[in-house]
C-alpha cells in the first residue's frame, strides 16, 4: 500500500478478515467523491495538475476537499499538490470565504497555498497571477 495510514489500519485486519470493510470518517465538508478521487489518484502514476479534469476535479471546492482527505490520511505531498491545484482553480478571492464556510478550518496545505489571500488586507485582496 502507498499510504502509511492504510498500512497501519489494515495490517492485521486484511490477514484476519479477507471480506472485511473499514469505515472512513471524512473531514467536515468533504464528500465521498473526494475520497474516491484521492484513492484513484493515489494508485495511478499520473501527475495531479495535468490530470485534474480526468479525475473529476473541476473546481477549488473539490480540490480543497481532496487535500483535506489527503492530509487526514498522512499523504502530505498529495495534499500539497491538491492545495496548489485549489489555488489555481480559484475564480475570485471571495471563493476563499465560501470555502472557509464549507470546510470550517483549512488543512495546513491549503492554508499555506492560500496564505497570500488569507493574509491580505480586505480592500487589497486579489489573487496573484
Amino acid at each position: 500500500l502507498q499510504s502509511s495510514y492504510f498500512q497501519s489500519q489494515f495490517a492485521s485486519r486484511w490477514r484476519e478478515e479477507s471480506n472485511s470493510s473499514v469505515s472512513l470518517h471524512l473531514p467536515a465538508g468533504c464528500s465521498k467523491q473526494c475520497a474516491v478521487v484521492l484513492l484513484r489518484c493515489l494508485y495511478s502514476n499520473d501527475a495531479i495538475g495535468g490530470n485534474a479534469g480526468s479525475l473529476g476535479v473541476k473546481d477549488s471546492t473539490a480540490a480543497v476537499g481532496i487535500s483535506h482527505v489527503a492530509e487526514m490520511l498522512l499523504l502530505e505531498r498529495i495534499a500539497a499538490d491538491f492545495a496548489l491545484l485549489a489555488y489555481t482553480l480559484l475564480n475570485t478571492p471571495e471563493d476563499v470565504v465560501l470555502l472557509q464556510r464549507r470546510y470550517g478550518v483549512f488543512p495546513m496545505s491549503v492554508a499555506s497555498s492560500f496564505s497570500s489571500i488569507l493574509n491580505a488586507p480586505a480592500e487589497k485582496t486579489t489573487k496573484e497571477e
